[in-house]
């Protein structure tokens, strides 16, 4: 574990992580190489958070390192709201060489049983909520203006991406989730993309724990 710096770490068998269970179906986390998905892949390495909130994948190849922190943070819903379960993944990618296309996504498995689905956005926030009369489930991700931001103080973004990337259209809907796509990355890139899942009986509670900074994600779980 190379890209995250967490305090009280354990290694452990390692298996496939990046699955979320919900109540209308599984969603699924993926980092995308040129065709080639990291989410069937059993990681090289997988740690447990001792606090409990969460787990480390690692996966290394000759063309980049990978981790996946899939954890549960401290979240914040309106006054006398709550949700009833939530994830946050977070990626971190250092790349190898250079490499021309590469997606994160965060998108339903097939077998779902929600039978509606919208964009829901708000700022900083892009976000779309699933519902199926009875529960709703959210999923957001950083919009495009956070990353240039992010880009612009190199936080785990590179610098270049400051001008390289359209605010409008850095994130990618779906009917079944949201894809953020990166292209030429570059030899020693270091990179850093969120997506947070959540569901509730209203849509307003999942909404606002989706919406959530990646320090404060980081820091509920004593990362870095």
């Amino acid at each position: 574990m190379e890209l995250f710096k967490c305090s009280n770490v354990h290694a452990i068998k390692s298996e496939l992580i990046g699955n979320v269970e919900t109540p209308l179906g599984n969603i699924v986390l993926d980092f995308n190489v040129e065709d080639r998905s990291t989410c069937n892949i059993i990681p090289s390495k997988l740690y447990t958070l001792l606090n409990g909130r969460g787990y480390i994948g690692e996966w290394i190849t000759k063309k980049f390192r990978a981790e996946l922190l899939l954890c549960r943070p401290n979240i914040s819903t309106p006054y006398h709201t709550s949700v009833q379960g939530y994830w946050a993944g977070m990626w971190r990618v250092g790349s190898y060489t250079d490499i021309n296309q590469c997606f994160f996504s965060s998108t339903w498995r097939k077998g779902f049983s929600w039978n509606y689905g919208g964009i829901n956005s708000g700022e900083g926030l892009e976000c779309q909520i699933w519902d199926d009369g009875k529960t709703s489930v959210a999923i957001g991700t950083e919009d495009g203006q956070r990353l240039i931001v992010r880009a612009s103080k190199n936080d785990y973004f590179p610098e270049r991406f400051e001008k390289e990337i359209n605010p409008y259209n850095a994130v990618t809907y779906s009917r079944e989730g949201l894809v953020v796509p990166i292209h030429n990355l570059h030899n020693n890139d270091i990179l850093q993309i969120q997506f947070i899942i959540a569901w509730s009986k209203e849509d307003i509670p999942a909404w606002f724990a989706v919406d959530m900074d990646g320090k404060k994600i980081l820091e509920s779980v004593m990362c870095t």
